[in-house]
C-alpha cells in the first residue's frame, strides 16, 4: 500500500491533502467553545451556533456530492473544496460577528465533506482492486491519525 500510494503521484496528492485538512479542518472544533466566549463574546448558545453552521455545512457538503454522483466534475470540486477550506477558516479567524463567523463555519463544514468525500470516492476509484485494502488503510491511517494530532497542535497553541 505505502509503495503504491509513494509512486502514485495523484493518490498521494489525494491522501495528505485529507491529512491537512484532517489534522486543521476538524480539529478547528476543539476551539470553537473557547472562542465563542472568548473571541466572540457569547455564551454556550454562541457556541451551538457556531458548531450548528459547521454542521449545516458538511450535510449541505455530503447532499451535493451525493446528488452528483460519479460524474467526472469530482476532481473540479475536490480542488474548490481544498481552496475554500483555509480561506474560510482565515476568514472565521478575522471575523469577530456571530453571523459573520457562523458563514465562514459553513464553508469550512461544506469543503471538509465536498474534500473528505470525493477524496475517499476518488482514491477508491483508482486504486487497483488487489490494493484498495491497503491503500484506504493508509488513507484511514492520515485521516484519522490526523485529527488528534491536530488537536494537540492547536490545543497547545491555544
Amino acid at each position: 500500500g505505502l509503495g503504491y500510494v509513494r509512486h502514485n503521484k495523484v493518490v498521494l496528492t489525494l491522501i495528505l491533502n485529507m491529512a491537512v485538512i484532517a489534522m486543521f479542518g476538524i480539529s478547528l472544533v476543539t476551539l470553537i467553545p473557547a472562542w465563542s466566549v472568548d473571541v466572540l463574546g457569547g455564551d454556550v448558545r454562541t457556541n451551538g451556533a457556531l458548531l450548528a453552521a459547521r454542521g449545516i455545512g458538511a450535510v449541505s457538503g455530503a447532499l451535493m456530492v451525493a446528488a452528483l454522483g460519479s460524474r467526472p466534475i469530482r476532481g473540479k470540486l475536490w480542488t474548490v473544496g481544498s481552496f475554500v477550506m483555509p480561506l474560510a477558516m482565515f476568514a472565521f479567524a478575522a471575523a469577530r460577528i456571530v453571523p459573520v463567523s457562523m458563514a465562514m463555519l459553513v464553508g469550512v463544514g461544506w469543503s471538509f465533506m465536498v474534500v473528505a468525500n470525493t477524496s475517499n470516492s476518488m482514491v477508491q476509484t483508482m486504486v487497483p482492486d488487489e490494493l484498495r485494502g491497503r491503500v484506504m488503510g493508509v488513507y484511514t491511517l492520515m485521516f484519522f491519525g490526523g485529527m488528534p494530532l491536530g488537536s494537540l497542535l492547536i490545543g497547545s497553541m491555544a
